[in-house]
């Protein structure tokens, strides 16, 4: 009976120790010519690993990475995006968002092909409420308005919070 128990314990222990997934709660929010679209997770969602989901998988993939800057500060990398195969009408096909404590940082969304980006500025909110090294964890703001290569605009709310993040 210890032995069994023992086993069990150590099992539970490492599937515990071994969930290095990433997760995300929050959404995404893009308004384009009028139509919205945008990513909703109302619970916590695993997303997978960009480097190793397979082309035909539809489910979303993501990262967050937590890395720091030239003089130390922490750089937030986030990104939420469809596999190849997911595409149909209008859609964010991937949304990306690099962020630092002080507000600085650049947004880029993929709509039907179409990149727009934009940075930090009085027309750009981005925000890193905060980001925890030690756990992993981080969370982004943003209201942007972004646009394409033509002059065309977009804008994009965000509120997400990532737990299983790589540091560097």
């Amino acid at each position: 009976m210890r032995q069994t128990l023992l086993v069990a314990l150590a099992l539970v222990s490492f599937a515990c120790a071994g969930d290095d997934s990433l997760a995300v709660t929050g959404e995404v929010q893009v308004t384009a010519d009028g139509t919205s679209t945008g990513f909703a997770f109302d619970r916590r969602t695993n997303l997978l690993d960009p480097d190793l989901a397979a082309p035909d998988d539809t489910r979303l993939r993501g990262r967050c990475v937590i890395g720091r800057d030239d003089v130390g500060e922490d750089v937030v990398a986030f990104a939420i995006e469809r596999s190849p195969t997911s595409s149909s009408g209008i859609q964010i096909d991937r949304f990306s968002v690099r962020a630092t404590r002080d507000g600085a940082g650049d947004v880029e969304v993929e709509l039907g092909g179409t990149t727009h980006t934009a940075s930090a500025s009085g027309t750009c909110d981005i925000a890193l409420p905060y980001a925890v090294r030690s756990d992993g964890i981080a969370s982004v703001e943003i209201d942007c308005t972004v646009s394409d290569a033509t002059g065309a605009t977009a804008q994009v709310t965000a509120d997400l919070s990532y737990e299983g993040c790589d540091v560097e």
